[in-house]
């Protein structure tokens, strides 16, 4: 009986010390926090709110549960702390850590309290990808007295780690989408008494595209015919992580259709709505700027015209003779007057070479007829690098291109164009500069003194649409 009250005492003893060790593990001091040294919260979303400032993204992150706990905690031994890896978010080889550490009754200020550094992190992914970059840091907007705030005796801060790409042609990009776990490496803890290293932390991250996440969405479901009696269907208005959009259903075989033009019926100005998208991925019209109007109250945007490239191409070329005389006096314009394209209402002209901004340049220029806004915005091809385009993006930004060759039928990529516009002319002034820019200055040049040959292609044009068509939608109220 004495041997079995022995161990019904010595049970009671263990529990209590248990029960107390672990009520002294995490019980709140009763010091209180110098409020004037540090900035100190009653709640943790007062303290996240503080956060949202840092990383404008961030609020949207949190709101939706795309913040992940972390659950990661690294005793601090010569310090007597505790390290806690709170809450990680991966965008795309960025990562948001968000970590506390407490706080000692010695504590002075923030500069007491060891502070998270990462030099270099690794990036894998499921299909066994993997690299190692050296790592650069964001604290958040720069400027404020603290960084971090306290709460329930813990200083919490984070930092925003970032793959450092040295190479951008030798870099795998798709690592960056595919990436499911990260390890943080050559992780220090500094104060003011020095640098400390810990261990390696690896985490797993989703590795889901939030770019493409849709976090709120209203239904449209609006067909209407375009063309030649083509079918387009509006399916809904969709709220993602940076922008809004139109999700859409276009006729799988009309690669030529790039856009939609019309009004937003609470604005005056005209507006041409680019289509983005893949057949695999769906097809989108992109929004911007409605999330800043009132949520729930219904809107509408009214579309007069498709608009569609043309599969040809127009040339006019210049000879070595006329740009070298031009070269040697280019006080003295060289005036023509040379029709290249003709369609729509449209007229493309060549005026020659001219002075215009203090340099040499050759002169086009886009006439319109009526009352029909200029649709055709010329942008070089080396501005996009033709395959560089990523495929959802080629419809948009493959249109009136312009390519300079040479005699020797080399695609000249150092040129440039300057614009001056009217209300029925569009007048583009292009020019070449050194191909090695200095601190972002471009150098102008003369005309490259040889045969010339500048070919405009994949010209949009307008097609008005048999009657206006006018969506109803509703920007849909975000998570509170």
């Amino acid at each position: 009986m004495n041997n079995w009250k022995k161990v019904i005492i010595g049970t009671l003893l263990f529990s209590g010390f248990v029960f107390y060790t672990q009520y002294e593990k995490n019980a709140e001091p009763v010091w209180k926090v110098d409020d004037k040294e540090f900035t100190v919260v009653k709640t943790l979303q007062e303290g996240m709110n503080r956060e949202y400032s840092k990383f404008e993204e961030l609020q949207l992150v949190d709101k939706y549960g795309l913040l992940q706990k972390a659950n990661k905690t690294v005793q601090l031994n010569d310090e007597l702390r505790t390290l806690k890896f709170e809450k990680i978010w991966n965008m795309q080889g960025r990562l948001y850590v968000f970590y506390s550490v407490d706080l000692k009754e010695r504590d002075k200020d923030e500069r007491d309290i060891p502070r998270l550094t990462i030099k270099k992190m690794k990036l894998s992914a499921k299909d066994g990808n993997e690299a190692v970059f050296s790592a650069s840091e964001n604290t958040g907007i720069p400027g404020t007295r603290d960084e971090g705030f306290v709460y329930k005796h813990r200083l919490y801060r984070s930092i925003m780690v970032v793959p450092k790409i040295i190479n951008n042609d030798q870099m795998d990009w798709d690592l960056l989408t595919k990436t499911n776990r990260i390890e943080l490496q050559e992780v220090e803890m500094s104060d003011k008494n020095g640098v400390k290293p810990i261990k390696n932390m690896a985490f797993k991250i989703s590795s889901e595209n939030l770019y493409l996440k849709v976090l709120e969405s209203s239904s449209i479901n609006k067909q209407f015919t375009y063309a030649n009696n083509k079918k387009v269907e509006i399916n809904s208005y969709d709220v993602l992580l940076y922008d809004q959009r139109f999700s859409l259903d276009i006729p799988n075989n009309d690669k030529d259709l790039v856009a939609f033009s019309g009004y937003m019926n609470d604005q005056n100005m005209p507006f041409t709505w680019d289509i983005i998208g893949t057949e695999s991925q769906g097809y989108y019209l992109p929004f911007y700027g409605d999330l800043a109007q009132n949520e729930n109250e219904e809107k509408s945007i009214t579309f007069n015209n498709s608009i569609h490239k043309s599969d040809q191409s127009y040339a006019f070329t210049i000879s070595k003779e006329v740009i070298s005389h031009f070269n040697k006096n280019p006080n003295q314009p060289f005036i023509k007057s040379e029709e290249v394209f003709n369609q729509n209402s449209v007229k493309i002209i060549y005026e020659g070479l001219s002075k215009y901004n203090g340099g040499p340049t050759i002169k086009v220029s886009v006439l319109t007829a009526g009352d029909s806004p200029n649709i055709l915005r010329f942008v070089p091809e080396s501005y996009y690098g033709g395959n560089d385009i990523p495929e959802e993006y080629k419809r948009s930004f493959q249109k009136n291109l312009v390519t300079i060759m040479n005699e020797k039928n080399e695609k000249l990529g150092n040129f440039d164009m300057l614009i001056d516009e009217t209300e029925s002319k569009t007048t583009y002034y292009i020019h070449f500069y050194k191909e090695d820019i200095n601190d972002g200055a471009i150098n102008p040049i003369p005309i490259p003194e040889e045969n010339l040959t500048i070919t405009l292609s994949d010209l949009v044009h307008s097609k008005p649409l048999s009657s206006p068509v006018t969506i109803k939608y509703t920007v849909p109220p975000l998570k509170k």
